[in-house]
This record gives C-alpha cells, structure tokens and sequence, in this order.
C-alpha cells in the first residue's frame, strides 16, 4: 500500500476581502475629499467674514457722512432764514 497525501492552500485574499479593501480605499479618498473641500469652506468663510467687515465699515462711514449733511443743511437752513428775517424791511 501507499502513502499519498493531499495538500490544500487556501489563498486569504479571496475576493470578498479584495472587495473590502477596496471600499476602504474609496472611503480613505472620500475623506481627503472632504477634508480638502471643508479647508476651502473655511477660506471662504473668512473672506466672507472680511468682506462683510468691509461693506459694514463702508455703510457706516456713509451713515455718518449724511448725518453730517443732514445737519449741515439743518443750519444753513436756519441761517437762511435768520439772515431773511433780517433783511426784511
């Protein structure tokens, strides 16, 4: 009688884990994905914000400006009509 023996290998990447580290991959880039488009957020939040500041100093510099006017032509007005009032005989 003879011996014989029978050797199995058994290949531990099969396809099920090739699948699995293919999602891996996928969900590794999604996240750098991610990651880059919220630093760019972040970027144009603080433009946003600076631009914000810009047009709020603007408006309130232009707010101030017609206050000064609106007084101004209070007083003249008042002077007008003090000189009228005058010179009226």
């Amino acid at each position: 009688m003879a011996n014989s023996q029978i050797n199995i290998s058994i290949n531990a990447r099969d396809n099920a884990s090739a699948q699995v580290a293919a999602v891996s991959n996928n969900i590794s880039n999604l996240n750098t994905t991610i990651i880059n488009i919220s630093q760019v957020l972040q970027g144009l939040n603080v433009t946003w914000d600076m631009l914000g500041e810009k047009v709020k100093n603007f408006a309130t510099a232009g707010i101030g400006a017609n206050a000064v006017l609106e007084s101004l032509q209070t007083k003249l007005t008042g002077l007008i009509s003090a000189n009228s009032a005058y010179f009226t005989p």
